[in-house]
């Protein structure tokens, strides 16, 4: 007797592998972000570092300096180069002063974007990461079936 090959189910595409869609995401996307923040929320309160602080930004003239533009991308201050990084704090320098607050905010709000841009892009990878896994889990179970009952194709 012929035993003829089962026909194996195709892979949801990736449309049907977001769970929950847009909506779910839209709710949980706030939430993501609120748990990045949330444990650091008390620093707000707090005064700069004594690291690097004192010299980056408190005794840094330069921030509101005419020509901070060219001197962010030109300057070797604390030897390394970070041209946005100068422009952030220039950029906090100059709306809200150098207080400790706001550039803690910023660096809170920085911690909440980068949190959500994980999650999209761990939504972004899910349906690839499914795919593979069902198709391996397909395979396994096949296999498996091949070698208790002696199947062979």
């Amino acid at each position: 007797m012929a035993r003829t090959r089962a026909a194996r189910p195709a892979p949801a595409p990736a449309a049907q592998a977001h769970v929950g869609g847009p909506a779910r995401h839209a709710l949980v996307l706030p939430v993501v972000m609120l748990l990045a923040v949330l444990p650091f929320a008390g620093a707000v309160n707090h005064d700069f570092l004594n690291w690097d602080d004192q010299v980056a930004i408190v005794q840094n003239h330069q921030l509101l300096a005419p020509g901070v533009l060219r001197w962010a991308f030109t300057t070797t201050l604390l030897e390394h180069h970070q041209p946005m990084a100068w422009l952030a704090w220039a950029a906090v320098a100059r709306a809200a002063g150098v207080v400790p607050w706001a550039f803690h905010a910023v660096s809170l709000a920085g911690h909440a974007v980068n949190a959500a841009l994980v999650y999209l892009l761990a939504i972004q990878l899910r349906p690839a990461a499914r795919t593979g896994w069902q198709a391996a889990r397909s395979e396994e179970h096949t296999s498996e079936l091949q070698s208790r009952f002696g199947i062979s194709y």
